[in-house]
């Protein structure tokens, strides 16, 4: 519909996460050499197909954050009436 989009990563361990999210404007690649550039990038997909449709975003944003994980807040003491 048009070329804005936004694009969120996320991963996370036993104790601790992160989340990124990148706004911008998309395109597909169109060329040959673009497409055999982005061929050349060690992306992963996570359905093992061959991938001939790349799209390049150039952000105009890029924000993010970390977590760091505890215990289980005690519910009563949050829930008081």
């Amino acid at each position: 519909m048009n070329s804005s989009v936004l694009f969120e990563t996320d991963a996370f361990g036993e104790s601790s996460g992160w989340s990124v999210v990148l706004r911008g404007k998309a395109r597909a690649l169109e060329t040959e050499a673009e497409i055999a550039e982005a061929e050349q990038l060690p992306l992963k997909t996570f359905v093992p197909t061959v991938k001939r449709v790349f799209v390049r975003i150039e952000e105009a944003t890029v924000t993010g954050r970390g977590f760091v994980f505890g215990a289980e807040p005690d519910h009563a003491a949050i829930h008081t009436e």
